[in-house]
């Protein structure tokens, strides 16, 4: 079984989660942790279904860019299998 990532490398995306802009973290959580799907998250905020995606990539990329770093600096490799995760979940169109 794998081993939790490191708590370097969960507080640094919790401090990136953090630094949101308000909407991106808004909709991030909603989909995320409440379950939400982007129809339901772009109709509560009054938004477009395009820009739900676009708050969601732009989580998902500063989760992904803090995981890496704190996964560096730590010297763990949990940090790139976070980042794997995290890229599976962007949107179509946002995957590098």
């Amino acid at each position: 079984m794998d081993q939790p990532p490191p708590r370097r490398v969960l507080r640094a995306m919790q401090r990136a989660l953090d630094a949101l802009p308000d909407p991106d973290r808004t909709i991030f959580a909603r989909h995320r942790f409440d379950g939400w799907d982007y129809a339901r998250i772009a109709l509560d905020l009054g938004m477009s279904m395009p820009e739900v995606e676009r708050g969601v990539a732009c989580a998902i990329l500063a989760l992904d860019a803090a995981a890496r770093q704190a996964g560096r600096r730590s010297g763990h490799r949990h940090g790139g299998r976070i980042c794997a995760w995290l890229r599976a979940k962007l949107p179509q169109g946002w995957r590098r």
